[in-house]
């Protein structure tokens, strides 16, 4: 995988990190459309301050955790596809030579 792709891939899990909190923020800030699944570390908070600033930080405190467990994770399965990938090639090349 080129260093690019990468980059890509890792900036893509990242944005879906912070959206995903976002929207499980969403609420303060008018629509409601908290899906609790797209943010697994965001906890439901009460708190002083006004619906966007509390909005504001959530999205940026928590998102950063979001993304972070999230890009973890995207490229923890990366690394397993990758790795099947590889073995069953080895496994497919060792029975042709046989």
């Amino acid at each position: 995988m080129g260093k690019r792709k990468a980059v890509a891939i890792t900036l893509t899990l990242i944005a879906f990190g912070y959206a995903g909190a976002a929207v499980f923020y969403s609420y303060l800030i008018g629509p409601n459309l908290n899906f609790p699944y797209l943010c697994p570390v965001c906890p439901e908070i009460l708190s002083l301050g006004s619906p966007l600033g509390k909005f504001i930080g959530r999205t940026i405190a928590l998102g950063t955790v979001n993304a972070i467990v999230l890009a973890a994770g995207g490229w923890g399965i990366i690394a397993v596809v990758v790795g099947l990938k590889t073995l069953v090639h080895r496994q497919g090349g060792d029975l042709h030579n046989e």
